[in-house]
């Protein structure tokens, strides 16, 4: 009986927060618009990192912060959308262009955080993220795409312009950000792996 008891104390103790699941990716994944000047410019994918009562941090694409359109425009505006379409405005935090990522602040919790993996996955694992590909996300809608971890930071999953920034994942948790996809194919899709994400956290201090 004690050894019961010990044992399930230990899996509470290094199981994630909730399980890793398309719901519960969806519910902490939202589409990020990017506006100057109150004019729509670009879209992304940021999803929760870490939350406290007063505010939220999530991840995207450094790229998606980056971006910059005409000099004429002044001030810049991010958008968050819910799957139910809640909308909340955010402020950028940290970004890095190696590796290709962002930290964006949102005040409030506004959601729950998804854990990241201990390890990367093996070759061949099945994976999955959800995604704002082509801005289509909201009023319900929150695409969700599986493929197959294919080596180092590459994923065999579509991808489309809107889906930077989704939360590449397998069951243990989130392993890495979706970044890019090669132009003539568009299942070959690359990632920045669970090693960089975690070193850039680290700098935020997070």
């Amino acid at each position: 009986m004690i050894r019961y008891v010990a044992l399930i104390f230990l899996l509470a103790c290094t199981s994630p927060v909730y399980p890793v699941s398309p719901r519960s990716t969806a519910d902490s994944t939202f589409m990020v618009t990017v506006s100057y000047d109150g004019e729509d410019q670009w879209m992304g994918t940021a999803w929760i990192v870490a939350n406290e009562d007063d505010k939220t941090q999530l991840v995207t694409a450094g790229h998606v912060c980056q971006d910059e359109p005409d000099a004429k425009f002044t001030v810049r505006n991010l958008t968050l959308m819910a799957q139910d379409g809640e909308t909340f405005q955010a402020v950028e935090r940290m970004h890095a262009e190696e590796p290709d990522l962002c930290l964006i602040e949102a005040s409030g919790n506004i959601g729950r955080r998804l854990p990241l993996a201990q390890f990367m996955p093996e070759y061949g694992s099945a994976v999955a993220y959800v995604g704002a590909p082509l801005g289509i996300w909201g009023g319900g809608l929150a695409p969700l795409y599986k493929g197959y971890y294919a080596g180092g930071n590459l994923v065999s999953i579509a991808a489309a312009g809107g889906a930077s920034g989704s939360a590449l994942y397998t069951l243990d948790g989130v392993f890495g950000v979706l970044v890019r996809r090669t132009v003539r194919f568009e299942s070959l899709t690359y990632i920045e792996t669970l090693p960089d994400l975690k070193k850039f956290l680290d700098h935020a201090g997070l």
